[in-house]
């Protein structure tokens, strides 16, 4: 069984929390401005789950994470139909669109290192596509 880990996104400090604890109501519980304390994400916090996956340098990979493959191919990590996966926006339709999380990516017989490169919330300008 994977660990369940979070983190969020805090919209009015514009900066990420790590180790964070969501309750059923949609607060979060952790280490914010260099104390522990509630958080209610209403209007500020955004909530993204740990996929199960590391990278190739062992960096934990969540969702809004941005990831490249070292074959170029850069793609945003989300959670869709059941499954972590990095959506890369320039696929032919929409199954092609998404990649299978895994640190590595096989395609057309080759495999591809993955490393994470950023997040969309302070890195967007990292990656180009049309969700």
């Amino acid at each position: 069984m994977r660990d369940l880990i979070f983190r969020a996104w805090d919209n009015v400090d514009n900066k990420m929390i790590y180790d964070i604890y969501p309750a059923p109501n949609g607060d979060i519980a952790g280490e914010h401005n260099d104390r522990f304390m509630l958080i209610s994400p209403a209007e500020r916090i955004i909530i993204e789950q740990y996929s199960g996956v590391k990278d190739q340098f062992g960096t934990l990979i969540f969702e809004g994470d941005i990831v490249k493959y070292d074959n170029g191919t850069k793609a945003e990590v989300m959670f869709k139909d059941g499954s972590f996966m990095a959506f890369n926006g320039f696929a032919n339709n929409s199954f092609d669109a998404y990649l299978k999380i895994s640190h590595k990516l096989y395609l057309d017989g080759q495999d591809f290192e993955l490393s994470v490169i950023g997040n969309i919330h302070q890195n967007i300008d990292l990656i180009n596509i049309n969700i």
